[in-house]
């Protein structure tokens, strides 16, 4: 009688025993996995949404002691707008580890070399979406050793649809509809729109060597003669595209300007009085583009 108790209480699994455990943790993992996943994304895109909530304090810090926010980029010295917020963002110490002067010739730029070329290459979380899948850095861009894409990039435009310095429709030019653009000085009295209606800054991504995104300098806006006529959106976008236009390997305008994001549920925008909002491509077009000026006067409703 003891000896069968015994031999009851030391009897292993079954095959089919064990099978049907396996089964029922695979069944509990896979059901917990796309939970896991969410809930993961969740973090990064509240990680983006504090990044873009810092560059807007950083822009109205910079508007508190300028009285204006600053430029989209300036030509012919190549800085772009995450430039002048270096020190609204901790990093003074980088923003005052060069001199930013007048380039002397066409073919020469002052990002090409010594310390402007070595802060083009410093990895800045600040302007880095979690959820980006953006190259950390990319070597030997335009004889920059190294550069850093940026993961945000200032609205320029709601209407305007050419990556151009020279086009009438393009973001390149001066004194255009939205927040950011070449040499710009927007003051808070110059949004007419209202802030809680005109979007700042948004998300992108670099993608290819055509579409891309950097911050602090530029070497082809960093020329004495005409800029290149196709690099504003190194440092702008425009909501006179749809958002979520991805590479096909076209390199279009649209391509380059479009708001993007690998958030699965839409795109982050800070607006101009500091809220940081998250837009669904599916936004009313019309809506999309009014959010994207200044001084339009177009009545926006909820999106």
């Amino acid at each position: 009688m003891a000896a069968s108790h015994l031999r009851r209480l030391c009897r292993g699994f079954t095959l089919i025993e064990l099978l049907v455990v396996i089964a029922i943790i695979a069944t509990l993992i896979a059901l917990l996995l796309p939970a896991v996943q969410a809930a993961r994304e969740s973090a990064r895109r509240t990680q983006c949404r504090n990044n873009l909530k810092q560059i807007g304090i950083a822009l109205h810090g910079y508007h508190g002691t300028h009285n204006v926010f600053p430029m989209g980029y300036h030509w012919p010295l190549g800085t772009g707008w995450t430039y002048h917020l270096l020190p609204y963002l901790d990093q003074g110490s980088l923003y005052n580890s060069f001199t930013v002067r007048t380039p002397t010739t066409m073919t020469t730029s002052i990002w090409q070399t010594g310390a402007p070329e070595i802060a083009l290459g410093k990895y800045l979380p600040a302007f880095r979406c979690p959820s980006s899948n953006s190259p950390e850095a990319v070597e030997n861009v335009n004889n920059i050793d190294r550069r850093v894409p940026c993961d945000y990039v200032a609205c320029a435009s709601g209407t305007r649809t050419t990556d151009s310095a020279t086009s009438v429709n393009g973001i390149g030019v001066e004194n255009i509809d939205g927040m950011f653009f070449r040499v710009s000085s927007v003051r808070i009295g110059d949004i007419r729109d209202g802030t809680s209606k005109t979007i700042g800054v948004g998300e992108t991504l670099y993608e290819s060597s055509e579409i891309d995104h950097w911050y602090i300098g530029s070497d082809d806006m960093g020329r004495n003669n005409t800029p290149n006529t196709g690099d504003a959106s190194e440092f702008l976008g425009s909501l006179g595209v749809a958002m979520n236009l991805f590479d096909d390997g076209s390199s279009t305008d649209a391509l380059e300007l479009s708001f993007k994001s690998r958030h699965s549920s839409g795109v982050q925008f800070l607006f101009m009085d500091g809220a940081v909002r998250l837009l669904s491509v599916n936004v009313n077009a019309t809506i999309r583009q009014a959010l994207g000026t200044r001084r339009g006067s177009e009545v926006v409703n909820e999106f």
